[in-house]
């Protein structure tokens, strides 16, 4: 596996969802933060992401320059940067440490806010019985139940 330093908008887009993105265990103290809170949020996570990759090629870098910027991105954006990001931090000891696993549960929470905003979710039966409507997912969403 390889690893790099990620693009600050991937940290932007981070720092966005985990700062109002309905998740976060920092989210209840986060209105009180202002830029350079958010800021220093995005340095420790561009600060995981270079340590994971000094770890993966033995090297001493620092972390880039970084001031937070706000982006407009959809859902879909956001967590595929999510997963870069904790793809690029998946080395050594970093996925034990505990900004690591704050992004993870990010990620499960925008992943499961995308199924269940779904008209998929909507069609599928709560109690495992089919309602006959499960004609409207494509091929590659179909699976034998």
């Amino acid at each position: 596996m390889s690893a790099f330093v990620v693009n600050p908008s991937v940290i932007d887009k981070v720092v966005g969802y985990m700062y109002d993105g309905q998740h976060s265990e920092r989210q209840k103290d986060w209105g009180r933060y202002l830029q350079d809170q958010l800021t220093e949020f995005g340095k420790a996570l561009y600060a995981m992401n270079v340590n994971a990759v000094n770890q993966r090629y033995e090297e001493n870098n620092e972390p880039p320059e970084y001031e937070y910027r706000q982006r407009n991105c959809n859902r879909h954006e956001t967590l595929k940067a999510m997963h870069c990001l904790r793809y690029q931090c998946t080395e050594g000891n970093v996925p034990d440490c505990a900004l690591y696993a704050e992004l993870t549960n990010a990620i499960h929470s925008l992943a499961d806010d995308i199924v269940t905003d779904s008209p998929e979710w909507d069609a599928a039966p709560w109690d495992g019985e089919p309602t006959g409507d499960m004609g409207r997912l494509g091929k590659s969403d179909s699976v034998k139940c």
